[in-house]
């Protein structure tokens, strides 16, 4: 987990979690003091999801070797 500081603000990014062997993606939001899974992801489709919404990840490719 990546904690950055900024100005007397704490902000918490957990990264996301990736299982290459499962083709699954799962991407968490820190909600309520914590963390609540928001997108579970698994296939070949392209997709736009926080905190990547500027650009489209192409699942097919992160399960590529």
């Amino acid at each position: 987990m990546r904690v950055m500081r900024k100005s007397s603000l704490m902000v918490t990014r957990r990264p996301p979690e990736l299982d290459p062997l499962a083709r699954m993606l799962e991407i968490f939001r820190f909600q309520d003091g914590q963390w609540i899974p928001v997108h579970s992801l698994s296939g070949e489709e392209r997709v736009r999801v926080e905190p990547f919404e500027a650009i489209e990840l192409e699942l097919a490719l992160l399960w590529s070797r």
